[in-house]
């Protein structure tokens, strides 16, 4: 009796494994999928980053955003972000794709239009970019112009888009 049990044991855990590992490896290519998607619903703040008071330049903005997404601190990027920024992009989860966000280094802004904002400003951005999984692009430089928007010269610059260019 007991060499059965024993037996039954060793083939019910037998199973167990076979099955994980079977689910391991269909699981597989999925996992950064669900790795992203986990760091957007559960964002782990790597650290708090102050926002810059309301009569920061628009070099200052866009600088505490990108630290702000390296440091996955989603209040602070909602913060400087305008609504409708955060609708396109989403509202948490910035930065989860990588691995370290460094080297920023912001240039000099110039006048720009928004529609919907009277005053506007494209900021030229450079930074370094190592992503936690293989993505689209390659781990290395990124350089991106934000665009960051206010109504009154007593508002606060939001970013409201960035892109090439």
């Amino acid at each position: 009796m007991t060499v059965g049990r024993a037996s039954a044991s060793w083939l019910g855990a037998a199973i167990v494994l076979a099955v994980a590992f079977g689910a391991g490896l269909v699981l597989q290519p999925l996992l950064p999928a669900l790795r992203v998607s986990l760091c957007e619903l559960v964002s782990v703040r790597r650290a708090a980053v102050p926002v810059p008071p309301k009569n920061a330049t628009p070099q200052e903005t866009v600088t505490a955003y990108l630290r702000a997404v390296a440091a996955r601190d989603d209040d602070a990027i909602q913060e400087m972000s305008t609504p409708s920024f955060l609708r396109a992009h989403g509202a948490r989860g910035h930065g989860c794709e990588y691995q370290s966000l460094t080297r920023i280094r912001v240039g000099a802004p110039y006048p720009d239009t928004v529609p919907g904002f009277r005053l506007g400003a494209g900021v030229p951005a450079e930074y370094w970019v190592v992503q936690v999984d293989t993505g689209p692009e390659p781990d290395g430089p990124r350089a991106y112009t934000f665009l960051v928007v206010r109504d009154t010269p007593t508002e606060r610059w939001r970013v409201a888009d960035f892109g090439h260019g």
